[in-house]
């Protein structure tokens, strides 16, 4: 169809045009039947044909891409003509079906002035059009826009990087996952520019005219783990008529590739390592136990060391195991109600001896009264084992504390903390040390057996419960890690 179809005669400026930049006629259908009732008339453009000059001769109040049918670049080419033509105050609203809606920092950051997620619901687009134009009725307006507004957190609580929300006073609302895992669960209030980038000061994009005309600011910056992240920000509107920053960051990664090779080794040589290491473990048992006669104290001590030796590598064949369950996303977890002192008994007892031989103390505390936990109980344990592993590795001294209580965030979920007095992690660090494979660079941690792998695994088994782990760490004083994960309430 070309554009003389479209347009049978133009007139100049049509207040009530709104044009559709796609391909999908349902979805034109659709809009044209939602629009009409507020007394607008869609357009609609294969975006393959489009041309700057189609802005100029046929006007419209507000522009609609279909995500489904083009790029970012797109959205950046029709900003950037909008500009051209003076005409940057034209609202851009993108549609986005759910395999693309990951991109939806990407686009706002290209000049989207806003998104609506796929599939359009009844009622759903003639507000935000009518919000985006100034509204008529502002109260259906707002009630669509706090809508999209779940959805877009909802969307960013599965994100990889960090995600959060300030408010006008630059105080953090929301935080996803990813984000609280590297800021801790206790953000909420706090100032931005504080927690996140450790500033006494407002950051550049957190200025005065960011607050105007929904700018979008892009910047990059090394935040609290010691990692480098490209951050998008976009300012929108919320329901008071305020504004809030929805930012998002994604990690910039030079390991990626090492990534995959990690996937392959694990792969090709986790199965093939498990048997003979079962079947030499076997045996050495079988000698010192004299299945083969008698032994001297000297044979003993080596088969003993041998035994552990063996022991150390099934743990981490089993490890390895678990990663690859966990990549290639394969791994399951049995659910049950259990006592949170029975899972941290079973976690420390074979760690005991090996801390009180270098002189250190394992102490439990639980708050008083605290409910039983709804989770995987090896799993749970296997996470607990693995923070205190680390802990008697990196300690020479002191007291390792295993506590548990009620999540000052939330009562429905227990928080479990290991505080030691080890060598701490170096700022630079924190946020790798739960990257499969990573081993810290310090003298004292390469001298340590390990692969990289219980901090990476204890942070999937406390995802796949919906918790979060973080770390809060001082070198040479000590760290402690926090996890959360389900507490049992029964229903009433």
């Amino acid at each position: 169809m070309d554009l003389e179809d479209i347009y049978a005669s133009p007139t100049g400026a049509v207040a009530s045009r709104i044009l559709y930049l796609g391909r999908d006629q349902e979805t034109a259908g659709f809009i044209a039947y939602e629009l009409q009732v507020g007394g607008f008339e869609l357009s609609s453009l294969d975006p393959g044909v489009f041309y700057p000059e189609v802005l100029v001769d046929y006007p419209a109040q507000a522009i609609i891409v279909d995500v489904a049918d083009v790029e970012v670049e797109f959205v950046e080419y029709v900003r950037e003509q909008l500009a051209l033509k003076e005409l940057s105050g034209t609202p851009l609203i993108c549609l986005f079906p759910p395999s693309r809606s990951s991109e939806v920092d990407s686009f706002l950051a290209a000049g989207s002035s806003d998104f609506i997620i796929k599939p359009l619901a009844q009622g759903e687009v003639l507000p935000r059009i009518s919000l985006a134009l100034g509204p008529q009725d502002r109260q259906v307006a707002w009630e669509s826009l706090e809508s999209n507004r779940e959805r877009l957190f909802a969307m960013l609580r599965q994100m990889e990087g960090p995600a959060y929300a300030v408010d006008d006073r630059f105080r953090l609302v929301f935080m996803n996952r990813s984000g609280r895992e590297i800021f801790g669960e206790d953000f909420l209030g706090q100032d931005c520019y504080r927690l996140v980038y450790g500033r006494e000061t407002l950051c550049k994009v957190c200025t005065p005219e960011n607050r105007e005309g929904r700018p979008v600011r892009r910047w990059r910056a090394t935040v609290r783990d010691g990692k480098e992240y490209r951050f998008t920000c976009s300012a929108l509107t919320n329901t008071e008529g305020g504004w809030e920053q929805v930012v998002v960051g994604s990690e910039i990664s030079r390991e990626g590739e090492l990534r995959d090779l990690g996937q392959t080794f694990i792969a090709n040589v986790s199965h093939d390592l498990r048997a003979p290491l079962t079947s030499l473990d076997s045996n050495l048992s079988l000698l010192l136990r004299g299945a083969a006669g008698e032994i001297s104290s000297e044979q003993k001590e080596y088969l003993e060391a041998s035994v552990r030796s063996t022991r150390r590598l099934t743990n981490l064949v089993g490890n390895l195991l678990d990663t690859q369950k966990i990549l290639s996303g394969g791994l399951r977890l049995r659910f049950e109600v259990q006592g949170l002192s029975d899972i941290i008994e079973r976690a420390l007892a074979g760690l005991r001896k090996e801390a009180e031989e270098k002189g250190l103390y394992l102490e439990t505390s639980l708050q008083p009264d605290l409910p039983q936990v709804y989770c995987d109980g090896d799993r749970v344990a296997q996470v607990v084992r693995a923070l205190v592993d680390n802990a008697v590795k990196f300690s020479s001294r002191g007291t390792i504390a295993i506590k548990g209580r009620i999540s000052p965030s939330s009562p429905d979920r227990v928080q479990v903390s290991v505080s030691d007095e080890s060598i701490g992690i170096p700022a630079g660090e924190r946020g790798k040390i739960f990257d499969f494979f990573y081993r810290g660079e310090a003298d004292e941690i390469i001298t340590e057996v390990g692969a990289g792998l219980g901090l990476s695994l204890a942070r999937e088994f406390v995802r796949g419960h919906g918790g979060t782990i973080w770390v809060k760490s001082e070198e040479r004083k000590g760290s402690t890690f926090y996890f959360t994960i389900p507490a049992y309430r029964p229903q009433k």
